[in-house]
């Protein structure tokens, strides 16, 4: 992936953190940015084939341990932060257990969940939740700047966890409806994501969403693209990650996808029940021991 450098490429990261934590707070942001340098770790990132899950639930190592031992789970999808993610318990459960799950053998695929598409804005309906602390601006240039501030907080997150350099990090970006205005935003807000990620930090730009009402079509036609998307299409397709709703097979087609393929799910492993996004994963994430590629994908 290409990304434009320029002056902006050479100024020094610190100041690059800072310059956008003042475009924010100009631009009307409520929070106060508070960057952090990302570590390196023993980890890696790989490519799977495999079948996995993600879930907001709360999760033990013993947990982990059931779902691990002879299941058909290799991949889990879990949360660093972000306040609409708090705000609904999808809370990071710290770098313990991240450890722990990579000790097993899983590879983690890391979500971002921040602000989100409005209910409505001056008249104009976005037909995102209500009741979030925090909203994307249909100022496209405010917008921008707050992808770009997601980016520097989920950045500064990332170095308290066992997440390597280049890892792709998902910013999650739940439904919304194409009403004027609505769908420009969300590009922008995408678009700094991107950016940051891609070319002021040490990771790599994301997306998690719906294949049709998070427009991923639309986003691949940004000036920077996510390197890898998770796409939500529940029940099409359960035992791979093409021929999807609203979403070319020629878009994002070089192991790049991860597939929630069906959603809000209860199920039980080894005595361990839990409810959770089944996901066929064939895209990055991060891995110990080389990883496991397991060419295969079942609802299970």
């Amino acid at each position: 992936m290409s990304v434009p450098r320029g002056i902006w490429r050479r100024v020094s990261p610190r100041l690059r953190v800072a310059l956008v934590a003042c475009a924010v707070l100009l631009l009307g942001s409520q929070s106060v940015l508070q960057p952090t340098v990302a570590r390196a770790s023993t980890s890696d990132e790989y490519e799977y084939y495999a079948e996995g899950f993600d879930t907001c639930q709360s999760l033990s190592d013993a947990q982990l341990s059931d779902w691990w031992s002879d299941t058909p789970i290799y991949t889990v999808g879990l949360y660093l932060g972000g306040e609409d993610g708090a705000n609904v318990g999808c809370t990071g459960l710290g770098s313990s257990l991240w450890s722990y799950a990579l000790s097993l053998g899983y590879g983690i695929e890391p979500f971002w969940y921040g602000a989100q598409m409005p209910q409505t804005v001056n008249g104009v309906g976005c037909g995102g939740e209500g009741g979030r602390p925090a909203y994307v601006s249909l100022n496209t240039a405010t917008a921008y700047s707050q992808g770009a501030y997601e980016a520097a907080q989920a950045v500064g997150a990332a170095g308290s966890y066992p997440i390597p350099y280049s890892s792709v990090i998902y910013l999650d970006l739940e439904g919304f409806v194409n009403n004027s205005g609505c769908l420009p935003a969300a590009e922008q807000f995408v678009y700094g994501w991107d950016v940051f990620m891609a070319d002021d930090s040490a990771y790599l730009p994301g997306l998690y969403g719906s294949s049709c009402s998070s427009y991923l079509t639309s986003m691949a036609g940004i000036p920077v693209v996510p390197t890898a998307i998770a796409p939500d299409d529940p029940n099409v397709d359960t035992t791979g990650v093409y021929g999807l709703q609203c979403l070319s097979d020629g878009l994002w087609d070089v192991n790049q996808r991860i597939h929630q393929d069906i959603s809000e799910v209860q199920r039980t492993f080894n005595g361990a029940t839990l409810t959770v996004d089944e996901d066929c994963t064939d895209g990055p994430v991060i891995g110990i021991n080389g990883g496991q590629i397991v060419k295969n994908c079942n609802a299970f």
